[in-house]
């Protein structure tokens, strides 16, 4: 769990949004792995169905653009990260170039947040909100 904390703290001190995206997509395969090497998620599964899985598995809401439509072979973060990862594009330019379509830079740290949260055991009204809710919890 230390890593991935690690990489979500480290995540808010990129200056470019691609490495941001990185970080915060390092951050859901290390949950993955963390669920999986627990024996919490039963198969690997592709890239594309991860963050809906860790999701479903750990009782949050899922994000849009985490689901893997019917018929479809990737999510939209996923699409995304293939390109960033395999071919070095972020929004089908060169990194620095483009920005994807899409919310990833205000939804994968509201996401992450209810995942690690969720991930050590906290269920409550703010794992269980929406992450495009933007809800102040903290504050009520």
């Amino acid at each position: 769990v230390f890593a991935a904390i690690h990489w979500y703290l480290l995540a808010q001190c990129f200056q470019h949004e691609y490495e941001q995206f990185a970080a915060h997509y390092t951050v859901i395969d290390i949950c993955f792995r963390i669920l999986r090497t627990s024996n919490l998620i039963k198969t690997e599964g592709t890239h594309a169905t991860r963050a809906q899985r860790l999701a479903s598995e750990l009782g949050l809401a899922t994000p849009a653009w985490a689901v893997v439509g019917a018929g479809a072979r990737e999510s939209a973060v996923s699409t995304v990260r293939n390109a960033l990862v395999h071919e070095g594009l972020y929004g089908g330019k060169p990194v620095g170039f483009g920005f994807p379509e899409g919310e990833f830079d205000i939804d994968l740290a509201p996401f992450n947040s209810r995942l690690l949260l969720a991930l050590l055991g906290v269920r409550d009204n703010f794992t269980a909100s929406r992450v495009t809710a933007q809800v102040w919890h903290f504050c009520q």
